[in-house]
């Protein structure tokens, strides 16, 4: 779970909230380790004052990271704060990752949750392992701590008469306890925290010496493919595998069962096990199978299902004043639209994979999950081994956004594995994970809006039908949707509408679904940040003028009392300042070229994992083709910790948002999934690169997240942009211009 919107109590998925408090503590337990034996060298003698930093007798600081790396920099920021708070020598500092295991708390990266969960407890390890430092070396010198002072992995005196350095005294300080409100260092005083730090997987990334999934070999090892069942509760009617076993290397073609497990529901399949990749992907192309395939709504039928839904009344999540009477009153200006977005999947560049080794008594797996240690216990569960038998190794991971925290490509290997009784590395192509993944639903919202002769906030309704998530993994449908999914940008509108309905319509859908890089924020804000523009253009005002000046004067609105409330806590002065800074950004108030391609420019404002974001987006059309040239963003997510990295995370969501509200659609037809690669699922490519230009706000709070708020901004930009343009108000997904006259 993230801090984005959505209340520990609501979901499993993302437990942060509830036992994000056991994961940070693990950080702050005050952890006594005992004296080392003298002499004993080596890692023995090594200074560890909890689970997650080590300093070593030759002066190595190794931070073990227990979250998954996917190129979002985690482990460079995570080094930098520690690095910072210790001051120590950022030369000596490594990070490794943590395999699967319960004394690491919550493992799952997801919904940005890094760095919100991690900043506080991280510096305040990083400062007892300093401050018990500095207590060996008074000891030492028979000296105040006050008199002490530290610097690049040395504890020295203020006249600088003496110093050692931290490997000196990891003995005598692991024989303290450990400060349970060491101070902390001032802001004024870091040194790395702020500026741009290349990343220490740099090197790694740019030699080819990551090792992903798909790098990993093991003595032994087959290798495995699977040719699933079109769709969810499709099962295996006959299968004719003559042609599939007479292919040289292919060992084993087995059936495998569809099973319901939490967070990693497989479907129905025929294994193939061969000596090499190639051997399987050939027999398994010459398998004939005849499924049972019930009938099957296709993309139109749940479209139209999802429109009669949004049509009629919902379930109503928030409502204030008399929406019916503020609609019936007179001289408003109204604003009525249905929004349509797409059934979309992940697409990461790596397919899912899996190597796993299961023997009688215990398992070991290697795997770019998102989310080791509940993949641990899942495994242990399938096998019925106690937990400590199985081991899974994070191996590094080629995107993820989302779909990696699912565990039915981990559980798939762990079953032929067992059932082959040899180490076997199950591979997904590409055609595998578009058509048998775990998708966003489609969606279609009903906004009603009205605004008063000055243009002031009158009434709002907002009914959104989709499917929900909780049926990702286990076979019940809900009556509902969660309270977690509206807030998803629907229910914490941030304007002052006196008049407000929100509503949601939870509608079955024949494939699994999961949270996806920018979650429901990514349909909802398109809906609301393009209603709010129209509504503001027909009041014949601007419409970033007009959000600024609802947001006026600037206060904090609550809404959601969770065991957590600071987590959804709305600050509309900052809202309003990250407007401001894009204003600036993109000379909003400047006329656009008047010569080349016409031009069109929009905006869009929004609040995800805790982060403010404002946009605008210019576009082109050269016919009926749309182009984005430029992206202006602002962003307040507090500090930034390593700039690097954080313009990073904002150009690649700003870019993955394109891919998705651009070209994105997955289709059913004839109860199968139709899109099977690039070709037919497309994502933006280099040529699609727009002209970035990003500002971060200068900021004292604690982080937020980066990994998903630009993802929803960049579809209503697009499409206000169109709009201010005069080529139409685009209200669905994939976003196209009308043909050119």
């Amino acid at each position: 779970m993230s801090s984005r919107d959505i209340p520990g109590a609501v979901l499993r998925r993302r437990s942060l909230l509830l036992a994000g408090a056991g994961s940070v503590g693990a950080l702050v337990l005050p952890l006594r380790l005992a004296a080392q034996p003298a002499g004993t060298g080596g890692a023995a003698s090594a200074f560890e004052p909890n689970a997650f930093i080590r300093i070593t007798p030759d002066d190595r600081v190794v931070l073990t990271s227990h979250r998954a790396e996917m190129g979002q920099g985690t482990r460079t920021a995570l080094a930098m704060i520690l690095c910072d708070e210790l001051d120590a020598d950022w030369s000596r500092v490594t990070v490794q990752r943590a395999d699967g295991d319960a004394r690491y708390g919550d493992q799952n990266t997801v919904g940005d949750a890094t760095l919100i969960v991690s900043w506080e407890p991280l510096r305040q390890a990083a400062a007892a392992a300093r401050t018990m430092l500095v207590q060996a070396a008074a000891a030492q010198w028979k000296l105040a701590p006050e008199a002490l002072r530290t610097g690049a992995g040395r504890v020295s005196t203020k006249d600088g008469t003496k110093s050692a350095r931290y490997g000196e005294l990891v003995r005598a300080a692991a024989k303290l306890p450990v400060p349970s409100s060491p101070t902390l260092k001032a802001a004024a005083d870091y040194t790395l925290i702020g500026r741009p730090t290349p990343g220490v997987d740099l090197r790694a990334q740019t030699t080819g010496a990551m090792v992903y999934g798909l790098d990993v070999r093991r003595p032994g090892m087959r290798y495995a493919v699977v040719a699933r069942a079109p769709l969810p509760g499709v099962t295996l009617k006959q299968i004719d595998d003559r042609a599939a076993r007479a292919v040289a290397g292919v060992e084993h073609v087995f059936a495998l069962d569809a099973v319901f497990r939490a967070e990693g529901s497989t479907d129905a399949g025929v294994a193939v096990v061969a000596r090499d990749s190639w051997a399987c992907l050939q027999a398994r192309r010459a398998l004939q199978i005849e499924w049972n395939v019930p009938a099957t709504p296709d993309s139109a039928a749940i479209r139209q299902r999802l429109e009669d839904a949004a049509s009629g009344s919902g379930t109503v999540y928030r409502s204030n004043g008399d929406l019916d009477a503020a609609k019936a009153s007179a001289g408003a200006v109204t604003v009525a639209r249905r929004y349509y977005t797409p059934l979309l999947t992940h697409a990461p560049l790596e397919p899912p994979n899996c190597t796993a080794d299961v023997r009688a008594d215990r398992c070991e797996v290697w795997a770019p999950t998102q989310n080791p240690g509940e993949a641990r216990e899942r495994i242990a569960e399938e096998l019925k081994l106690p937990i400590e038998r199985v081991t899974v190794h994070v191996a590094d991971i080629g995107g993820g956004f989302g779909r990696k925290s699912m565990h039915d490509f981990v559980l798939e290997a762990v079953r032929v594995s067992r059932r082959i009784g040899a180490p076997v590395k199950l591979f997904w192509s590409r055609e595998d994970d578009l058509r048998h993944g775990f998708y966003r639903s489609p969606c279609v919202q009903v906004i009603e809006a009205g605004a008063g002769s000055s243009g002031e906030p009158l009434y709002w309704r907002h009914h959104t039908a989709h499917g929900s998530q909780r049926p990702t993994s286990e076979d019940v449908a809900p009556r509902e949707l969660q309270m977690g999914e509206l807030l998803g940008g629907a229910s914490r509108l941030p304007y002052a509408f006196p008049h407000v309905r929100i509503e949601g319509t939870h509608v079955d859908m024949p494939l699994r679904r999961a949270w996806m890089r920018g979650v429901q924020n990514a349909f909802h804000a398109f809906a609301v940040e393009s209603a709010l523009d129209e509504l503001a253009v027909k009041a014949g005002q601007d419409p970033l003028a007009w959000r600024l000046a609802q947001l006026q004067p600037a206060r904090r609105t609550q809404f959601l009392r969770t065991r957590v409330s600071t987590e959804f806590w709305f600050d509309s002065g900052r809202l309003a300042g990250v407007i401001r800074r894009v204003a600036e950004l993109a000379n909003w108030s400047a006329p656009l070229p008047a010569t080349g391609p016409s031009r069109g420019r929009g905006f869009a404002a929004h609040v995800q994992s805790g982060t403010y974001v404002a946009m605008v987006a210019e576009v082109s059309r050269r016919g009926d083709s749309l182009h984005v040239e430029r992206i202006c963003c602002a962003v307040d997510c507090g500090r930034v910790i390593n700039p690097d990295s954080a313009r990073a995370q904002v150009e690649g969501a700003t870019i993955y948002g394109m891919s998705s509200c651009l070209y994105g659609a997955i289709t059913l037809e004839s109860g199968t999934v139709a899109q099977s690669n690039f070709h037919d699922y497309p994502v933006a490519r280099f040529a699609d690169r727009p002209r970035f230009e990003i500002a971060f706000v200068d900021s004292s709070a604690s982080p937020t997240g980066l990994g998903e708020p630009c993802v929803p901004l960049v579809a209503p930009a697009i499409a206000n942009a169109v709009a201010h343009a005069g080529w139409g108000r685009l209200t669905e997904w994939p976003l196209k211009l009308a043909a050119a006259v």
